[in-house]
């Protein structure tokens, strides 16, 4: 609840926040500069262990198997911007009922669009088939703007206590926070099939575009962003199309070879793969001396302007991904976010 206050003791505008049955917590909200959503980035995770985090200080949410939003609703009105920040608004017809679940408000939510599967789950497959899938959903974890001012500088769980609230008057998706301390956590999010769990200090402030201690990310698998190179072409039945993809790592001195792919794909996959990497053919190898000359023979090079998702087993002395399968491309990301994990 926001209140402007016009005493001679006290005045200004403050969010009042339940905290415990008539309990509230009263948040001074300060001025702000203005808000501008265009040139908002998204906070980032850095990668680590939950296990031995404490509710006291940390709240834990699931990771989900979807891709990073910003939102603004302005009265009526939504914009949808991906994680590398172009807009997606018309990529995702799916949530325009944003607009009137929220259009007493404007507000600027981070969160993360998801498709999910029979069962209520997050699935990352669907969301490669998401023009098909039929449950498609913003689910929003974080809460930036609200009716005039920035909540950038405020507490995690000051932000969190105004998102629930927002979240319990409408029809927006905030997903509860997982019980207990880091352990717990993992175990919960585990144990439903969920990507892993995202820790966030309580006490924290918002970080546009810097990659914070105060957000952990732990995954119960290994998964590495990657940039396609360039692909050969199968044998057998798939002799006349993909085979495997060649993936590399954006380094100081261009892209890093990190080895291939050649499992996890459907036929649909492969077909797909070929037409969207046709355009982007190339003569120049994009690896440049990392690729070993046994690796290039047979290759059809591409611009290095896609990513994609696999799994790994591990990284090998010589920064190859060992036993890699892939999980499918994530148009949400731009080249130049892909880092090693």
């Amino acid at each position: 609840m926001i209140v402007n206050l016009h005493g001679k003791r006290i005045s200004g505008r403050y969010a009042l926040i339940q905290t415990n049955g008539d309990q509230w917590l009263a948040h001074r909200m300060k001025e702000q500069q203005a808000f501008d959503f265009d040139t908002l980035a998204p906070m980032l995770t850095t990668h680590g262990s939950v296990d031995r985090l404490k509710a006291g200080q940390w709240a834990f949410e699931g990771k989900w198997d979807g891709y990073r939003l910003l939102v603004e609703a302005d009265h009526g009105a939504v914009r949808l911007r991906s994680r590398s920040g172009r807009d997606v608004t018309k990529e995702y017809p799916q949530l325009r009922s944003l607009a009137a679940d929220l259009a007493d408000h404007h507000v600027v939510l981070d969160g993360e669009v998801v498709a999910l599967d029979a069962a209520g789950v997050p699935s990352f497959n669907e969301m490669q088939n998401r023009v098909r899938a039929t449950r498609i959903e913003f689910w929003a974890f974080d809460l930036l703007y609200l009716d005039g001012r920035s909540l950038l500088r405020a507490k995690y769980q000051d932000r969190r206590k105004l998102l629930e609230t927002l979240g319990a008057a409408g029809h927006l998706t905030v997903p509860e926070l997982l019980p207990g301390d880091g352990a717990e956590a993992m175990a919960y999010s585990r144990k439903r099939g969920w990507e892993g769990v995202i820790a966030k200090r309580r006490d924290s402030g918002y970080q546009p575009g810097r990659r914070s201690a105060a957000w952990i990310k732990d995954k119960h698998w290994n998964t590495q962003e990657v940039v396609i190179g360039g692909w050969r072409a199968g044998e057998g039945g798939r002799s006349s199309g993909i085979g495997s993809l060649l993936m590399g790592i954006p380094g100081p001195s261009g892209l890093h070879f990190a080895g291939r792919v050649g499992t996890g794909f459907t036929q649909r996959n492969l077909d797909s793969l070929k037409r969207t990497l046709a355009p982007l053919r190339t003569d120049e190898n994009p690896f440049g001396a990392s690729l070993p000359a046994r690796e290039a023979k047979g290759v059809t090079f591409v611009e290095p302007t896609l990513v994609g998702e696999v799994r790994y087993s591990e990284w090998t002395p010589d920064n190859r991904l060992r036993q890699t399968s892939w999980r499918g491309l994530r148009p949400d990301k731009d080249p130049s976010e892909v880092v090693r994990e």
